[in-house]
């Protein structure tokens, strides 16, 4: 095994968090699996967040391990999906990157019941290939798209990134667990990411964050990160929600993703 010796209040790691782990790591190349497992080496503490919903990994003071080549390594990246079936329930769980090195595990639900108990069927899918970097687009025109144009004719865009693959924005969106609107789908299909009057449109960079009913998917976020455009998990009806993330409050927004970014820009963020 990959991972077992994790501590919490000097209690040893879950097994469904262990498990979760090393599905992943098993999951990788031989070469991503020596860095990952290099990376977990010198994790030393674990703190569990709302309701055991989340799990963090710190580093510790030790050489940290080799950092993957990911896109924009200040982002959080949803690297797999890892599902595992117990006797009466099913539990999903995420595995996160930021800075080139796992992180986290978000999960879909509380795993308070599930302490001590082990799987009885498991399975993962990777979301992202952490080994291949995102350049910047080298198109004469890389504003060409009809979105992007519109975006950029009210606020100057810049730094704009490729669109993925057709693969790739299909293998995230069916990860979401939610419905998008149809100009959401668009907008990937021009880009895969762009920053814009001190904000920064994810593409298939958007980065999952716990709420007491629900996670978010932060797609649109101010640079300072107290404010941001997402979607609400499990949620069918295809709404772009405002998250205040200082005072958790959560507002509609709409059901145009595109409208949604431009009363973002043009409404003043009370958090700033």
């Amino acid at each position: 095994m990959f991972l077992e010796k994790w501590f919490y209040g000097g209690k040893a790691i879950a097994p469904h968090e262990r498990i979760c782990v090393n599905c992943f790591v098993e999951s990788l190349s031989l070469e991503l699996r020596e860095i990952v497992s290099d990376q977990i080496s010198h994790i030393v503490y674990v703190q569990r967040q709302n309701p055991m919903r989340t799990m963090f990994c710190y580093e510790d003071a030790q050489p940290l391990g080799k950092e993957l080549l990911v896109p924009d390594r200040s982002d959080d990246r949803r690297a797999a999906r890892v599902c595992l079936q117990f006797a009466n329930s099913r539990l999903n769980a995420t595995v996160l990157f930021g800075g080139g090195r796992m992180w986290g595990l978000l999960f879909n639900r509380s795993t308070k019941n599930l302490i001590g108990l082990e799987p009885t069927c498991r399975a993962v899918k990777v979301l992202v290939d952490l080994s291949r970097s995102e350049m910047l687009s080298k198109e004469k025109d890389p504003l060409g798209g009809a979105l992007l144009s519109r975006i950029n004719g009210q606020f100057p865009v810049r730094e704009v990134l490729t669109p993925v693959s057709k693969k790739e924005r299909e293998d995230f969106l069916s990860a979401l667990d939610c419905k998008v609107p149809a100009d959401f789908k668009s907008l990937l299909r021009e880009t895969n990411g762009f920053a814009v009057e001190g904000w920064t449109f994810y593409g298939t960079r958007a980065r999952e964050t716990p709420q007491p009913d629900s996670n978010l998917i932060l797609t649109f976020e101010n640079e300072i990160g107290n404010t941001a455009l997402c979607f609400k998990e499990g949620d069918n009806t295809g709404t772009v929600y405002n998250i205040d993330q200082i005072g958790e409050e959560l507002t509609k927004v709409g059901k145009s993703y595109t409208d949604a970014i431009i009363w973002r820009l043009s409404t003043p963020d009370e958090n700033a």
